[in-house]
């Protein structure tokens, strides 16, 4: 299972099931087949292809006007974060095995970067998604 925004609501559906480009509904591989078959021949789905052009066109502006939920918005963002980010506690185990007398500091690298190092400070609250809390503990400046 896998967790899509459709029409602006966060819901589970399972991996093979694929996004029609009209509706923005997900559905099983078949109903993107002229046949019933799980090959896909078309981005739209059965329902969608049987549509007159101007429930089509209605269709898609509904599509692209609908906003994700917050419910939504807060997976999305969280799980962008995570690929630059690690768990307090998994930060501090991995600390606790330094040497005590070990400076710990954060790399930047760039053709705008200022220098080898980026800035490190104490904990700023940055942001709060859902239940979450934000902390930022470095900068990298690449101005230019």
């Amino acid at each position: 299972m896998k967790k899509v925004a459709e029409l602006g609501q966060l819901i589970e559906v399972p991996d093979s099931y694929k996004e029609c480009s009209v509706c923005g509904k997900f559905n099983p591989m078949e109903s993107f087949s002229n046949d019933g078959s799980t090959k896909m021949t078309r981005t739209n789905c059965q329902s969608c292809y049987t549509l007159s052009s101007q429930e089509w066109e209605n269709l898609k502006s509904i599509k692209q006007n609908s906003k994700l939920s917050q419910e939504a918005q807060d997976y999305f963002k969280l799980n962008s974060l995570k690929s630059n980010s690690m768990k307090v506690e998994d930060l501090i185990n991995e600390l606790l095995k330094l040497p005590k007398d070990s400076l710990v500091l954060i790399t930047q690298d760039g053709y705008y970067a200022c220098g080898d190092y980026a800035e490190i400070f104490n904990p700023k609250k940055v942001d709060q998604v859902g239940e979450v809390s934000i902390y930022s503990i470095g900068n990298s400046s690449q101005n230019y």
